[in-house]
């Protein structure tokens, strides 16, 4: 475990039990916000992976855990001595083996610390262990405490690593040699637990840990600051030998520890020599990792793995500490996820005063990937918000759980954890006690106030017949009523409701949703709570849409002629008008096992009757190039048309020959063209068809 999360969580612990949470005025005035959801769009899969930790705290419900830290650079897999590093005295000891619970018995046996670690996982049916392997360069020869200055690498304190044995691979290595093999440890690993692909395997494993940092966090492993070029042909040499045992693994890298080493890799020696035209290291790593994975004919990099500690602040102070005093402070850890996300936002950081070209975080990153290395995975396999045992903790955690899942982030690993973390990992994935968790496929989601409140919507699969909404409310004062609408499939009735506030960190069922009415509804969250919302629904009955276009065959230079014919369907109440283009269209025609037929009309012209339309499917009957033709010339008598073109017309039209619009005789239905005059082409239309019966179309 890193001093860092050692001091975090010392701290949480003693803040907890002397720091109050802020009281909430109880008058204060509620918030009103807006939020819109429709289950059809936005629709993206929710990777499980991101409800990750680096270890296991309070009971939280995690699918993926990590071996990783700054221990593992020094971790010697013979004999499972590690270095501490700067993190405490440069010590070399058997801290691993007693922090993960190795058995005393099984302390001298090989990769004791990665077998206890997945074998716990398999047995907490955690399905996604992720281990990291060494590539500083050289890891712990002994457990005899403090390594001084003058012992640095390459000493007898020291085991030197190589990637590739070059000989046969053994089951018990040598650890008389002054050598550790890469290739051996996942050949061992592999020979005990079987291939990724299986169910018993390990999934992945990460090439190292925060290289920009060795000459910090490991100066007696690797002193020298370490080179753009280094970290990649370490990375693409180690990818192979990964590779080359378990092909189904994947490979995390370069596991960075932050901006400045997203940016120019901790201002690298040769950084300026290899930026040519990339914004930052992050595009030279990944087009040089897709050249190399061309070159060798494989996928080298699976997953780009990052990590993230916030250096947003609030009242001055850093929102990734355990002090919880600072209301600013707080209150700016509640919007710092927006940094991931929003382009409208700008935190209180140096990053956000010199850097902000690359903010939002995860836009700029995904673009990173689309354009030098398509199909890279992104994971943050240490991330902290802070607080974890205070409200604002577990807002801001659940709030960058819902970014991670809405924005496709693969995988994500806490460093840390407390009691409202947890909380907030146990209201995605055990919200009820009883294993029910949120759905695993994003829906679209939007909130009218980004700044006091958070909202994610999912689905399960392809069904939303139950929909889960996951609710914040941010605001530090306010009650906020949320107003839901909703665009679904499915007509929703009831509710369930859990969640916690700033009274208990404690998930509890909270009033459910009875009033809900064409899938609106209104809830009303307390300020600073985070609650999840299952809506229980039935699907509305299919329907089917029928669609196309009519022109009737009369010559006219009038824009509206092919307007404002009726398009019905017999024995129903469903039709609609066309327009002046000619088009209809009939929505929500309820979905039958037989056919449909359609009758379209319009005083004046011979209705035309369409069979034969499938009631199971939407039909776009007749196109632009193809449309349906009306025929001119049943003109109604006494208000009745007979269905015909016959000499009844004719001696109607008769009656009004050579009038014009406006005049007593005039008659509008035996105006077929639209000129305001009943004349020779009105007896032309007529004629062209003369005798017809609506029997005479084609295809009726």
């Amino acid at each position: 475990m890193k001093k860092k999360a050692l001091s975090i969580i010392l701290a949480s612990t003693l803040i907890a039990g002397t720091v109050s949470i802020p009281s909430v005025s109880v008058n204060a005035a509620n918030l009103n916000i807006n939020v819109s959801i429709d289950t059809a769009l936005d629709k993206t899969p929710i990777s499980q992976y991101i409800y990750g930790g680096n270890w296991d705290f309070n009971d939280a419900t995690i699918t993926a855990k990590r071996l990783g830290g700054n221990r593992m650079t020094g971790y010697n897999w013979e004999n499972n001595f590690s270095s501490a590093g700067s993190d405490w005295q440069h010590s070399s000891d058997t801290f691993l083996l007693s922090n993960e619970n190795v058995p005393k018995e099984q302390w001298t046996q090989p990769a004791s610390v990665i077998t206890t670690f997945h074998d716990r996982n398999q047995t907490k049916n955690i399905p996604y262990s992720l281990v990291t392997l060494q590539a500083a360069g050289y890891v712990s020869a002994d457990s005899n405490g403090t390594v001084s200055e003058a012992e640095a690498a390459p000493s007898e304190r020291w085991k030197e690593v190589k990637f590739s044995k070059g000989s046969a691979l053994s089951l018990t290595p040598d650890t008389k040699d002054n050598n550790v093999y890469m290739d051996e440890l996942v050949n061992f690993l592999t020979n005990k637990y079987g291939s990724a692909a299986t169910s018993t395997g390990i999934r992945a494993y990460a090439i190292d840990n925060e290289p920009a940092l060795w000459p910090h966090t490991h100066a007696r492993i690797h002193s020298n600051q370490p080179t753009c070029s280094e970290i990649l042909n370490k990375n693409v040499e180690l990818s192979k030998v990964v590779k080359k045992l378990d092909p189904a693994s994947e490979v995390y890298g370069p596991v960075l520890y932050g901006f400045a080493a997203y940016n120019d890799f901790q201002t690298a020696p040769d950084w300026a020599s290899v930026k040519g035209n990339y914004r930052w290291f992050l595009d030279y790593y990944l087009d040089n990792m897709k050249k190399s994975s061309d070159s060798e004919g494989k996928r080298l990099l699976d997953v780009l793995d990052l990590h993230w500690y916030p250096e947003a602040q609030g009242g001055g102070t850093r929102i990734t500490t355990s002090d919880t005093a600072n209301i600013d402070c707080n209150k700016a850890r509640l919007q710092a996820p927006r940094t991931l996300w929003d382009s409208t936002y700008k935190e209180d950081s140096w990053i956000a005063q010199w850097f902000s070209q690359f903010l939002p975080l995860l836009p700029n990153i995904k673009g990173s990937i689309d354009k030098y290395y398509p199909g890279t995975k992104l994971a943050f396999t240490e991330y902290s918000y802070g607080a974890d045992n205070h409200i604002t903790g577990g807002i801001a955690q659940a709030d960058v759980l819902g970014i991670f899942g809405k924005y496709g982030v693969y995988a994500a690993n806490i460093w840390g954890g407390g009691s409202y973390t947890a909380s907030a990992f146990n209201l995605y994935r055990n919200f009820d006690g009883k294993g029910s968790k949120y759905g695993d496929t994003n829906v679209k989601c939007d909130t009218s106030d980004i700044a006091n409140s958070s909202i994610y919507a999912s689905i399960t699969s392809s069904s939303d017949n139950k929909l889960h909404i996951m609710v914040m409310n941010k605001s530090y004062d306010s009650p906020a009523n949320f107003n839901f609408t909703i665009n679904s499939k499915s007509s929703y009735k009831t509710g369930s409701v859990w969640g916690f506030d700033s009274s208990s960190s404690t998930i509890t069922q909270r009033a459910g949703i009875t009033s809900i009415s064409g899938n609106k509804f209104t809830y009303t969250l307390p300020a600073l709570s985070a609650y999840h919302i299952v809506l229980e629904g039935s699907p509305t009955a299919p329907t089917v849409s029928m669609s196309g276009y009519i022109s009737p065959d009369v010559l006219s230079s009038n824009t509206s002629i092919k307007a404002g014919f009726k398009v019905e369907i017999p024995g129903t109440t469903f039709g609609t008008a066309t327009d002046n283009n000619g088009y209809f269209k009939i929505d929500n025609v309820p979905v039958k096992t037989s056919t449909y037929s359609i009758q379209i009309s319009k005083s004046g012209f011979l209705a035309r009757t369409i069979t034969n339309i499938s009631g199971s499917t939407s039909s776009q009957i007749s196109t632009t190039e193809a449309p349906l033709e009306i025929w001119t010339g049943d003109i109604p008598i006494n208000g009745k048309a007979d269905g015909a073109i016959n000499m009844s017309d004719i001696v109607e039209l008769a009656k009004c020959f050579n009038s014009t619009k406006g005049t007593a005789v005039f008659n509008s239905n035996c105006d077929f063209n639209l000129d305001d005059a009943i004349n020779m082409s009105d007896v032309v239309s007529i004629a062209k068809h003369f005798n017809a019966t609506s029997s005479s179309y084609d295809g009726v």
